[in-house]
C-alpha cells in the first residue's frame, strides 16, 4: 500500500505546481495519457490500485453511452444514404454507410451483451480497446466529408456538414469519461472536414472551417474537464475507502480488508479450484519491547515486521495486520504442503536477523500456523480457526517457527509428554554428558573438550540438547539441570591432563541466575579444577539478555578466571558494538557458515570476516561443524584457530575418554600430533 494518503496528496500538490510545459513534455505523463489517465498533466501517479478503480469508473461511463451513440450514427448513416440515393456516388455511399453500420452494431450489441455489474477495478487493456474502437469509428466518419463532400450537391453538402458537426460533438460527449478515445475519434473526423474544406475553396466553407476548429478547441477543453472531475471524485472516493481497509501504521490490509480478501480466494477456489494457505502470525518478544522501550518502539518494530512480510512474500500473497502484533497472510496458488513450507520458511529467514530499536539489536522472530484450503477447511471462519488452532501450537511448542494445523495435537502433545517425562528422566539418571573435542587446526591437537548434554529417552532413543533445552527452560528445570551439568562435567575434566580445557554451554536463563557464580565457584573448588581451564560459551541472545546484568556476570567470571566464549557467531543477533563491550575470550563460528563455505561465496566472506574481526579484539577463534578436509585445509589458510566438528571428533561419552589420557599426555608433551576422533 505504500506511503500514507496525506503524502500522497503532496506529491499531487507539487506535480500541479510544476511549469504546464515541463509535465507536457514528461514521457511518462505521456504513457499515462494513453493508458486513458485524465489527470497525466495535473497530478502526481496515482497508486495501482486507485488507478485502476479510476479506469473502472471511466469505463462505466462509457458503457452507458456507448448504445444510444450507435444507435444515432445508424439513424444519421441512414439519413445520408436517402439523402444520396439518386447521386452518381451512391455506391460508393452504401459501402461507406454499410461498413459504419456494421461498426456500430457490433460496438453497440457488444456493450449490451456484456452488461454486467461494473467490476471495482480495471486493467488497462479496456482502455487501449475503446480507444481502437474509438479511432476505426471516427476514422470511417471522417471518411464522409473527405471522399463525398467535393462531389455532393449543396443540399447534401450542407447535410453532410450538419452530419460532421452532430457526430464529432455526440462522439466526445458520449466519449467523454475516457479523454485518449475522445481525441482518438475526434482526430480523422476533424481531419477529414479539413481536407475537404481546403480543397474546395469555398469562403463559406472555410467559416464553417474555422468554426470546426473553435468547437474543437471547446470540446478538448470540456472533455478535460469532465474526465478530470469524475477521476478525481472516483480517486477520493478510492482513497477514503483504502483508508478505511488500510492498517494506519503499517500500511497493511486491516482485518476487515483481509476477510474480504479471504472471500475472494474462498470464492476464488469453489469457481475455479483455486487452493491457498492461509497462515496466522505471531511476533515474539514484541511485548518486552513495547513494555520496556515504549510504544514507540513498539511501533517501530511493527513497521519493520510489515516491511519484512512485504519483501518475502509474492506480488499477489496477501499480507495484512489485523490487530496488536498479529499478522495473517493469504499465500495463493500453494497447492502442496511442501509449497507452504517454502512460504513459511522464507518468513522465518526474514525474521533471522535481529531489529534494531534505538540502535539496540533485539531478537523479535515470528509463530506461524497454517492451514491449507480446501484440506483444513473450505469456510472463512473454519480456516481462521484451524490457522489460529496451528499457531497456538506453534507458541506452546518454544515459538519461532512454524506448525501446520493437522501436525498440531501430536506437535503439542509430543512437547507435553516429553515435559512431563523429564522429571522422571532426572531422578532415573537418564540424562548424560558426552564430550566433543576440538583441535588445533594446523597440527590437530587436541586443546580440550565441550560437554554436551543428552537425554537417553527409553522410547525415542537418545535427544540432543536442541530438543532438551527448550523443554527444560519452559518446565522450569534449567537452573537444576544447568548446575548439575556444569557439576559433572568438572568432575569429569578434572581427571584430565593440564591444560586440556573444558567449554560447557550456559543458556540465558541460568547467566540470570543470582547463585549462578557461587555454584559455579563451589563445583571448581570441589573438584580442585583450575578456573582458566574452563570455558563458558553463550549465545548471542544470553549476552543481549538483561545487559547491565550479563556485563556484571560476565565480569565476576573473569575476575574469577573463567573464560567465556560466544557461541554459534552470526547465527544470532550480536552486533559490533555488543561484542566490543563484552569481555569475550573466543568467538565460535557458526557450523551452518563452514557447512556452506566452500560453495557459497558469501558465506565464504562471512567466515573470513568473523576471523579477521576476531584478532582485530583479540579473542580466538574456534570453527564449528568441521567436517570435511576441504573445509579444514581452508580454515587453516586463514591462520591460527582451534576447529570443532566430525572430522575433528565426534561426541563421546565420559566413560570412553579414559583411554584417550595417555595420549593427551602424549600429545601435551608435544611426541606425537593426534586428533582424539582417530
Amino acid at each position: 500500500m505504500g506511503r500514507a494518503i496525506g503524502d500522497r496528496r503532496a506529491d499531487q500538490e507539487a506535480e500541479a505546481q510544476r511549469p504546464l510545459l515541463s509535465r507536457i513534455f514528461s514521457p511518462d505523463n505521456w504513457r499515462r495519457v494513453l493508458d486513458g489517465d485524465p489527470l497525466a498533466f495535473f497530478a502526481a501517479p496515482s497508486p495501482p490500485e486507485v488507478v485502476a478503480r479510476v479506469r473502472a469508473a471511466q469505463l462505466a461511463a462509457l458503457a452507458k453511452n456507448t448504445p444510444v451513440m450507435m444507435a444515432a450514427t445508424c439513424v444519421n448513416v441512414l439519413l445520408f444514404l436517402a439523402a444520396s440515393r439518386s447521386e452518381p456516388h451512391a455506391g460508393a455511399a452504401f459501402f461507406w454507410g454499410a461498413t459504419l453500420i456494421a461498426l456500430s452494431l457490433f460496438i453497440g450489441l457488444r456493450k449490451l451483451r456484456r452488461r454486467r455489474p461494473a467490476p471495482a477495478a480495471a486493467s488497462v487493456r479496456g482502455i487501449h480497446l475503446a480507444t481502437v474502437y474509438a479511432l476505426a469509428h471516427g476514422g470511417i466518419w471522417g471518411n464522409l466529408p473527405a471522399f463525398f463532400f467535393l462531389q455532393a450537391p449543396a443540399p447534401e453538402r450542407l447535410l453532410i456538414t450538419c452530419l460532421i458537426i452532430g457526430a464529432m460533438c455526440g462522439g466526445a460527449f458520449a466519449l467523454s469519461a475516457v479523454p485518449v478515445a475522445t481525441f482518438a475519434y475526434v482526430a480523422p473526423v476533424v481531419a477529414g472536414a479539413g481536407i475537404a474544406i481546403f480543397v474546395s475553396g469555398d469562403p463559406v466553407y472555410n467559416a464553417v472551417g474555422s468554426l470546426l476548429i473553435v468547437y474543437t478547441a471547446v470540446l478538448a477543453v470540456a472533455v478535460t474537464r469532465r474526465a478530470r472531475t469524475l477521476a478525481t471524485i472516483c480517486a477520493d472516493g478510492a482513497r477514503k475507502e483504502q483508508g478505511a481497509f488500510t492498517d494506519e501504521l503499517t500500511r497493511l490490509p486491516n482485518r476487515s480488508h483481509f476477510r474480504e480478501k479471504l472471500a475472494e480466494a474462498l470464492e476464488a477456489y469453489h469457481q475455479a479450484g483455486e487452493t491457498f494457505a492461509l497462515m496466522c502470525c505471531d511476533l515474539d518478544g514484541f511485548k518486552a519491547v513495547n513494555d520496556t522501550m515504549g510504544h514507540a518502539a513498539g511501533d517501530h518494530v511493527l513497521v519493520e515486521a510489515a516491511t519484512r512480510l512485504r519483501a518475502t512474500t509474492r506480488k499477489h500473497d496477501i499480507v495484512a495486520r489485523i490487530g496488536g502484533d498479529e499478522f495473517a497472510l493469504i499465500a495463493t496458488g500453494v497447492r502442496t504442503e511442501q509449497q507452504a513450507r517454502r512460504v513459511a520458511e522464507r518468513i522465518m529467514e526474514a525474521f533471522a536477523e535481529p531489529f534494531i530499536v534505538e540502535r539496540q539489536a533485539r531478537p523479535i522472530t515470528i509463530s506461524i500456523g497454517i492451514a491449507q484450503a480446501p484440506v483444513d477447511g473450505d469456510d472463512m471462519d473454519t480456516l481462521l480457526h484451524n490457522a489460529d488452532s496451528a499457531l497456538y501450537a506453534t507458541k506452546r511448542s518454544g515459538r519461532a517457527g512454524f506448525t501446520f494445523f493437522r501436525e498440531r495435537f501430536a506437535f503439542v502433545s509430543e512437547r507435553a509428554t516429553l515435559e512431563s517425562e523429564l522429571v522422571r528422566a532426572m531422578a532415573n539418571k537418564e540424562l548424560f554428558l558426552v564430550f566433543q573435542p576440538f583441535a588445533e587446526a594446523a597440527t590437530l591437537r587436541t586443546k580440550g573438550f565441550e560437554a554436551l548434554l543428552r537425554w537417553n529417552h527409553p522410547s525415542r532413543g537418545v535427544l540432543g540438547a536442541s530438543q532438551i533445552v527448550p523443554l527444560l527452560e519452559r518446565g522450569g528445570l534449567i537452573e537444576t539441570v544447568g548446575a548439575w551439568a556444569i557439576e559433572e562435567a568438572v568432575r569429569v575434566a578434572s581427571t584430565w591432563p593440564a591444560p586440556l580445557r573444558l567449554a560447557v554451554n550456559v543458556s540465558a536463563i541460568e547467566l540470570r541466575r543470582a547463585s549462578f557464580v557461587e555454584a559455579l565457584r563451589a563445583a571448581l573448588a570441589a573438584h580442585a579444577f583450575e578456573p582458566g581451564r574452563l570455558e563458558l560459551e553463550l549465545t548471542e541472545s544470553a549476552l543481549l539478555l538483561d545487559g547491565d546484568k550479563t556485563l556484571e556476570t560476565l565480569r565476576t567470571l573473569r575476575a574469577l578466571g573463567v573464560r567465556t566464549a560466544l557461541d554459534d557467531l552470526g547465527a544470532g543477533y550480536a552486533s559490533l558494538a555488543n561484542l566490543a563491550a563484552l569481555p569475550l575470550d573466543r568467538l565460535k563460528i557458526d557450523r551452518s557458515f563452514v557447512a556452506e563455505m566452500l560453495s557459497n561465496p558469501a558465506r565464504q566472506s562471512v567466515v573470513k570476516v568473523a576471523v579477521l574481526l576476531a584478532r582485530a579484539m583479540g579473542l580466538a577463534v574456534t570453527a564449528e561443524g568441521v567436517e570435511t578436509q576441504d573445509q579444514l585445509d581452508f580454515l587453516r589458510d586463514l591462520g591460527p584457530m582451534e576447529a570443532q566438528g566430525y572430522l575433528i571428533g565426534a561426541p563421546l561419552p565420559a566413560g570412553e575418554l579414559a583411554r584417550f589420557q595417555h595420549s593427551c599426555a602424549a600429545e601435551a608433551a608435544g611426541e606425537t600430533p593426534l586428533a582424539l576422533a582417530s
